[in-house]
């Protein structure tokens, strides 16, 4: 479907045509009706001029005797405008009509809920991608209805929480539902709506319902209250957070891990987290969670925040077992403030264990600005620095590229990560390509089990994990992962499958552990270190698990 790029223009040329007709219209028809009454001897008042020029736009005015120039062309172009006002106000009234009935019949669409920071962007890519696409909004000011009706999709009106304004949606005849409502609450609202309108109503098609919950809590509250009874042959859901997301993009590209120096003794990798809102949340549980090497050295993070000790207590409350997995240490400080910056930079330019520094704020000036100072003050060049930025448009574009000379001095690299354009797109929110590799991984340990779509979404996370870490393997021994899922490789060497079964190991251990401690048990458990087959299966089965994904995935 092509999006309209080329309308916009259009329409304002034709908006500053249609003003400047209106302005000759007026300055010309009262020149001239000055003119005409002049020339008459019959001067007339300057209120009785303003009606009569008024009056040409509904050619009730313009036929006098002895006709001058401006009043001849301003009794033509008056009504010219009138006309194009009446055209343009049938043709909108036309266009709207169409699309209500259009949408009555549609089927297979996609229902976006909510035009905030992401609902337009998955606007587009679902429209690029070929899919009709309804986009429900409750403030008629919103700026981006208009947008995304010029690019092609339906627009709905209303409160996306309420059952009426789904119907209206017709969100029983679609193929995905997303709520990306900036509340948290009102995408849940919109998940207990939909609970209610499946029971009663019979869906056209398989339906996938996908809601964006930030909040912990609420997040498992929706999941075990509503969700696991409305799912059915007819309909899935999925729950999802955008700084999840993002996280996982960020360690699917960059590895905390110096893989020359992991079999260093006095190596540990080291993750700094600046910033423990949601997206440093997420970056810290998500580095928890597969941030594993070898089995002799844990990750390090260390958190820092004006309040990084009571948050990061609140954190681990929410995520048991993650101190069982890495070491985490926080630290209350400004970041603005110099000396604490020089006594970051000094943690990270450690030479024995150089860091990792992620930015998480969510201001993207404050990221930025702190992040430069940082690279100057930090000795030791090989660490690299992460920066949120919301928008790539704007200090996406600035950051990670090289403007020093030759006569600059060295600084740290610094990287982009978390813009909307990358987050929420309809891959990342459908998960296809993580759900590609982990499908593959729970299909080659359950040949004769239940399809991928059929199973829990507790049990998907698990083999989404395990998807996760083979990014982390793969650059581990320095290779990579294309974006259609081929492998930059034919067959791995015994040195390369050494590695990765290490990592492995080191996976299988840490996921154990957090096993434990989500059902009480803070015992370090029995599983061993040592390589087992399965390990090295795991790692041998990684190439056949990304050919066979990417396969699958384009049929």
């Amino acid at each position: 479907m092509r999006i309209g790029k080329k309308r916009l223009p259009l329409q304002y040329i034709l908006v500053t045509a249609f003003i400047i007709d209106v302005v000759v219209s007026l300055v010309l028809g009262y020149i001239g009706f000055q003119i005409h009454t002049a020339a008459a001897h019959h001067p007339i008042s300057v209120l009785n001029n303003c009606y009569l020029t008024l009056q040409l736009f509904t050619s009730a005015s313009g036929n006098v005797p002895g006709m001058n120039w401006a009043l001849q062309i301003a009794r033509f172009a008056a009504p010219f405008a009138s006309a194009s006002a009446l055209i343009w106000v049938i043709a909108f009234s036309a266009r709207e009509h169409y699309h209500r009935i259009k949408l009555r019949w549609t089927k297979g669409h996609v229902v976006i809920c909510g035009l905030g920071r992401n609902g337009p962007q998955l606007v587009r890519e679902f429209l690029n991608k070929g899919y009709q696409v309804v986009a429900v909004e409750i403030n008629p000011q919103n700026g981006h209805i208009r947008d995304c009706f010029e690019d092609g999709a339906n627009i709905v009106i209303g409160d996306a929480s309420s059952e009426a304004v789904l119907r209206r949606a017709h969100v029983t005849h679609a193929k995905h539902l997303i709520a990306v409502a900036g509340d948290d609450g009102v995408n849940a609202k919109i998940a207990g709506q939909m609970v209610n309108i499946l029971k009663d109503s019979k869906t056209v098609g398989r339906l996938t319902c996908h809601f964006h919950i930030v909040n912990f809590h609420l997040y498992g509250l929706v999941k075990d209250n509503n969700l696991t009874q409305a799912k059915s042959e007819t309909m899935s859901y999925s729950l999802f957070n955008i700084y999840q997301n993002s996280a996982r993009l960020l360690f699917q590209k960059h590895l905390v891990a110096d893989p020359g120096r992991l079999a260093d003794e006095q190596y540990q990798p080291h993750l700094i987290i600046i910033g423990l809102g949601d997206m440093g949340e997420a970056v810290l549980v998500q580095a928890a969670k597969i941030g594993h090497f070898t089995p002799t050295k844990s990750l390090h993070i260390t958190v820092v925040d004006k309040s990084a000790g009571a948050l990061s207590k609140q954190i681990l409350h929410r995520h048991p077992g993650l101190q069982q997995v890495c070491k985490i240490e926080s630290i209350d400080a400004d970041v603005t403030d110099h000396e604490r910056q020089s006594e970051i930079a000094r943690l990270a330019g450690d030479k024995n264990s150089p860091a990792m520094i992620a930015f998480c704020f969510g201001n993207d000036y404050l990221n930025v600005t702190c992040a430069l100072e940082m690279s100057k003050l930090i000795p030791n060049k090989e660490v690299s620095i992460l920066v949120r930025i919301n928008k790539h448009a704007g200090y996406g574009t600035l950051i990670g590229q090289e403007t020093r000379t030759a006569e600059s001095p060295p600084q740290c690299a610094i990287h982009p990560f978390g813009w909307v354009e990358s987050t929420s797109t309809s891959e990342t929110l459908l998960s296809e390509s993580l759900d590609a590799i982990a499908g593959q991984l729970y299909r080659n340990d359950k040949p004769g089990g239940s399809e991928w779509k059929a199973i829990s979404e507790q049990a998907k996370d698990i083999y989404r994990r395990r998807a996760d870490h083979v990014y982390i393997k793969l650059m581990l021994i320095h290779r990579a992962v294309g974006k259609d899922q081929s492998g930059s490789f034919d067959t791995f060497t015994e040195g390369e499958i050494k590695v990765m079964a290490d990592a492995e190991i080191a996976r299988r251990v840490a996921e154990e552990k957090l096993k434990m401690s989500r059902s009480g048990n803070n015992s370090q458990g029995q599983t061993g270190h040592q390589v087992t087959e399965a390990d090295l299966k795991a790692v041998r089965e990684i190439m056949k698990v990304i050919g066979e994904s990417g396969s699958s995935q384009s049929t």
